[in-house]
């Protein structure tokens, strides 16, 4: 019996330093993609929305801060100030600045640009980032008739790939913030185990055995 004690004590703790090194390698070199681990909340025109004020840190190590209109940036009121000349960027995956600081992402780069001139018309040019991972044209498009008017923009930028002409807008269900194609077995999955999935805590086994969907 000690014998099958002691041979049990020794497989489990070779086990958990097995994945304790796994975890490190996935950490120090990336197998997959980054995840988008947003807490989502469903919408009955758009495809989703963001959880306003909440902050996650993705499987790349990127801390992803949602403001409290919900947007991928920094904060900015809906009444735009009057020395002030704004930008409103729509778009997918590529304007959030997917797999990258938000300080990287291209509209936080024109920002910095555009400041950087000194004979300028206005005192401040803010350019808002309000790109949504999965929007296409029309969902982009919707999400301007409802919530990026508000902001006033002077100008509105559409950042367009070659997938974002489909004319159905994406459907997801969304379940315990994190978003899934209709059908897919990720449905089915408990919630803790999705929850650590689109964070940083996991190993090389998350990606054999889990597949991926929409995130």
């Amino acid at each position: 019996m000690k014998s099958f004690i002691s041979n049990l004590l020794l497989l489990s703790i070779t086990v958990l330093l097995l994945l304790a090194v796994l975890e490190i390698i996935c950490r120090i070199v990336p197998l997959t993609n980054d995840t988008d681990p947003t807490y989502k909340l469903a919408h009955d025109i758009l495809p989703y929305t963001m959880k306003p004020d909440t902050e996650s840190t993705s499987s790349w190590g990127h801390s992803i801060k949602i403001n409290s209109h919900g947007l991928r940036d920094y904060e900015y009121e809906y009444k735009k100030p009057d020395d002030v000349f704004r930008i409103l960027v729509l778009g997918d995956s590529s304007a959030f600045a997917y797999g990258n600081k938000m300080e990287d992402g291209f509209t936080k780069i024109l920002e910095k640009k555009l400041n950087a001139f000194t004979d300028r018309k206005y005192d401040k040019v803010e350019v808002i980032n309000a790109g949504h991972p999965g929007y296409n044209t029309y969902d982009e498009y919707n999400y301007y008739r409802l919530y990026g008017h508000k902001y006033d923009p002077d100008a509105v930028i559409v950042a367009v790939i070659t997938n974002d002409f489909d004319v159905d807008s994406l459907e997801l269900v969304i379940r315990d913030g994190v978003d899934s194609t209709p059908g897919s077995f990720w449905l089915y999955i408990p919630s803790w185990v999705k929850k650590c999935y689109v964070n940083r805590i996991y190993t090389w086994l998350w990606v054999i055995l889990l597949k991926q969907d929409s995130l």
